[in-house]
């Protein structure tokens, strides 16, 4: 017994060191932990000063509690923390070893700056490293995370839950993932609402390089010298923001289901986004050249647009791959425009491929409107397809314009051939002015067109020619176009409008055939003027040879039998076709005045009927 007893004693004793000894050495973290608390906020830069209320830490946690911590500059507040909770503290705050807390926590956050106040209920990060206040942050770092307080260098994780500002803006939710050396993994919010009632149910972004569009876009950051990059970068992997509400002061408001963008490159413009420059057509034309996507997708747009008022929706529109000027496809659905007066547009579907514009924004002439409208005409602009589908149109006045489709296809090259197919242009004669009358009157309510036209342009030889320009009026007849035109105009080079209307007078007609494919038009007329002059249709078709007959005489005096052809199409309205073959291109600045006569029997003009 007096053995055990004994052994008791000394276990109690050792119990008794153990425990005043680990009291000793929580004491002393305590003390340590405030120690080096002083110490970091005292390193704090001249002006700004730190005081706090209360400090704990738990040396066999870990855990390091600070209450009633108060950031101020110049005697004002800036930052106010109730509490904060930081687990497994360790470093010194310099690029070596800077601070590192594998879990942070902090409840009731209140931030002013520029007079702005903004709270934040909860904010928690896992894994997180920063720099102590002074210590320069390494490159690649975004000028805008580099504060007086310190500097974040990297973090797992951080999630800020209920966020307000002293203007009534609230966002439930903000999380990040992954961010290191100026590149976050991921970023997600949610819920935001102003006091206007403007609303965002949801915003995200992957793969972002946030030093990267710190540079783009920061004015700040233009200074003599500053990096940069000859070629666009990635700066946003993929980006995402739905259920957008622009509450306006009638109580309905505009709405945008999702907006999405992949791929978003870019480089630093040639000069700063906000200076006197960016007002100049030559900084669009690098902005245009330092930019690139990969897509944009938005969806679900509806609302109202200002001077003139109208009501725009938009079920969906897509972009595909631009980059330095060049476009591979653009595309919406379910466009439609609604006018207070009255006026509705509405499009089915719109595509265009191939936009290409690389070499109007490499090799900018001037820095002007015009010479990108002169540059573009002569070859710089170009477009591989463009097609639009189900518009309808509906004037103030009423009746609704149709169209089933239009394509045009452009072949580069040399010649480049352009073609271009149009179906089913309904036009209700009621608008049509003054050819609703007669139009009505033959029985058309509705005049419906369709277009088929290939061209070719020669650069080389400035020639362009109409291979066929074909224009049906659905049954009433058809009007068929070929012909080559000489000295067309380059626009490279001119340097204002009067140079190219001058330039414009000096094509000339090289030759042409037009020709005419009655359906029924010249029956309709015919018994339309037999009944509008109480005569018979056999009067009314001796009066139109004896007059047509007269015209042809008139427009081909060298034909003898041109009289005689324009009757044989009149008693047997099939086609009639006139051609020019002139010995030498005749220009369209001849055909007035004095010169008017000459010019058109230089056209060496032949009319044939069948």
């Amino acid at each position: 017994m007096p053995k055990a007893k004994k052994i008791v004693i000394g276990a109690a004793v050792v119990v008794v060191l153990v425990v005043a000894g680990a009291g000793g050495a929580q004491v002393w973290a305590q003390n340590e932990a405030r120690t080096r608390l002083d110490a970091m906020l005292a390193k704090l830069p001249t002006g700004v000063t730190g005081r706090y209320t209360n400090v704990q830490y738990n040396l066999f946690t870990s855990t390091l509690r600070l209450d009633g911590l108060v950031i101020t500059q110049d005697g004002k507040p800036t930052v106010a923390i109730d509490q904060t909770v930081l687990h497994h503290v360790s470093g010194d705050g310099t690029q070596a070893n800077p601070y590192r807390a594998d879990r942070l926590r902090m409840v009731g956050m209140t931030s002013h700056h520029d007079a702005h106040t903004l709270k934040v209920a909860t904010f928690e990060a896992q894994a997180i490293a920063l720099l102590a206040p002074g210590v320069p942050a390494p490159d690649g770092t975004p000028a805008w995370l580099v504060t007086p307080y310190g500097t974040p260098l990297s973090g797992d994780t951080a999630v800020a839950n209920g966020l307000a500002d002293d203007e009534g803006d609230t966002l439930a939710t903000v999380s990040a993932v992954g961010y290191h050396a100026g590149h976050l993994d991921n970023v997600v919010a949610a819920d935001f609402e102003d006091t206007e009632g403007h609303r965002i149910a949801a915003a995200s972004g992957s793969a972002i390089d946030l030093d990267g569009l710190d540079r783009v876009f920061n004015a700040a950051r233009y200074t003599p010298g500053a990096p940069t990059w000859p070629n666009p970068r990635p700066l946003i992997g993929h980006a995402e923001i739905s259920g957008i509400v622009e509450q306006s002061k009638g109580g309905t408001g505009d709405t945008l289901g999702r907006l999405s963008m992949d791929a978003f490159a870019a480089r630093p413009f040639a000069s700063s986004p906000t200076d006197a420059h960016a007002d100049t057509i030559d900084f669009w034309y690098d902005a245009a050249s330092a930019i690139s996507l990969g897509s944009v997708h938005l969806s679900g747009l509806s609302g109202t647009t200002t001077g003139p008022k109208s009501v725009v929706a938009l079920n969906d529109l897509v972009a595909k791959t631009y980059t330095a000027g060049t476009l591979a496809s653009f595309s919406f659905d379910g466009l439609s425009l609604s006018g207070s007066d009255g006026e509705k547009a509405t499009f089915g579907h719109f595509d265009l491929n191939g936009l290409n514009l690389a070499s109007l924004l490499h090799n900018p002439t001037t820095g002007s409107l015009w010479s990108a409208m002169t540059a573009a005409d002569d070859g710089s602009l170009r477009l591989d397809t463009l097609h639009l589908s189900n518009l309808t149109v509906t004037p103030k006045e009423g009746g609704t314009v149709k169209l089933d489709s239009l394509s045009e296809a452009v072949s580069a090259g040399s010649p480049v051939l352009t073609t271009v197919t149009m179906r089913g242009l309904a036009i209700p004669a009621d608008t049509l002015s003054l050819a609703s009358k007669p139009l009505k009157s033959m029985g058309v309510d509705t005049l419906t067109l369709d277009l088929d036209e290939a061209l070719t342009f020669d650069p080389v030889s400035d020639t362009a020619t109409i291979q066929q320009a074909k224009l049906t009026a659905r049954t009433l007849g058809t009007v068929t176009l070929a012909g080559k035109l000489a000295n067309l105009p380059k626009g490279k080079g001119m340097t204002s409008a009067d140079e190219m209307l001058a330039a414009l007078t000096k094509i000339a007609v090289a030759s042409f055939q037009v020709s005419f494919t009655n359906d029924t038009l010249v029956q309709r007329l015919i018994a339309l003027q037999a009944s509008e002059s109480g005569k018979t249709t056999a009067d009314v078709i001796s009066m139109a040879k004896l007059g047509a007959s007269f015209v042809a005489s008139t427009l081909v005096p060298d034909q003898a039998d041109a009289g005689e052809q324009i009757s044989a199409f009149i008693d047997n309205p099939k086609t009639v076709t006139i051609t020019a073959t002139p010995a030498v291109p005749v220009p369209l600045a001849d055909f007035e005045g004095q010169q008017l006569t000459e010019s058109q029997k230089a056209l060496n003009l032949h009319l044939t009927a069948e």
